[in-house]
């Protein structure tokens, strides 16, 4: 069975949300924030890359695609406008429910704010992106 979650890519620290083949919730931090420690961590917890994983395209997303498109792993990737757009005003009242169609732990965990919205993959193969990137 595919493994769900999501990703927020800092500085110091990418911090995970995810829920197992049971249905448990897991979250948590991946420190430093490098390549080589995302690549052990998906080595330790997806060895066969059986998972989706989306995050938000802001600072540092390019690598963690990278590192999960070579474990295999599934990356949907939001556009942060977008995102934003859909959210809404930072102010004001926000709906504790959870996105239809997704897991209510997952999301309610996050604290997601956005109604009906799903990330669509469009990471693209290295050449491509590096094209887009120039």
């Amino acid at each position: 069975m595919t493994m769900v979650g999501g990703l927020d890519v800092h500085r110091q620290q990418i911090t995970f949300d995810y829920v197992d083949d049971d249905g448990v919730v897991h979250w948590g931090q991946i420190r430093p924030a490098t390549r080589k420690a995302l690549r052990g961590w998906l080595a330790e917890h997806y060895p066969g890359g059986d998972a989706e994983f989306a995050l938000e395209g802001c600072t540092g997303w390019r690598y963690v695609c990278e590192e999960l498109a070579a474990a295999g792993v599934g990356v949907h990737l939001g556009d942060p406008a977008e995102i934003a757009a859909l959210r809404g005003p930072k102010s004001g009242p926000r709906p504790t429910a959870p996105m239809p169609g997704c897991c209510a732990p997952c999301c309610s965990r996050a604290g997601s704010r956005i109604r009906g919205f799903r990330p669509r993959t469009w990471w693209r193969s290295a050449p491509s992106v590096g094209c887009i990137a120039r």
